[in-house]
């Protein structure tokens, strides 16, 4: 069967053997909104990668508590 390109444009994506996250391992990223949702859960899983983080948010306190967890 054979499958549009559209279709598989993004199958890679979902492809274990094709992991984004060891190619950033080191690199700097900045991730805005770091203190809550997302931001804060994406801050933790770069921390795990080894990459050189800034992190900003609105909120001075909670972004404190975000690197003090890192």
């Amino acid at each position: 069967m054979l499958i549009s390109s559209e279709e598989n444009k993004f199958s890679y994506i979902f492809n274990p053997k094709y992991s984004v996250m060891p190619r950033i391992d080191g690199k700097t990223i900045w991730v805005t909104g770091a203190s809550s949702g997302i931001g804060e859960a994406l801050t933790h899983a770069l921390d795990a990668k080894n990459c050189k983080l800034i992190i900003s948010a609105r909120r001075p306190e909670e972004l404190q508590r975000v690197k003090n967890a890192c």
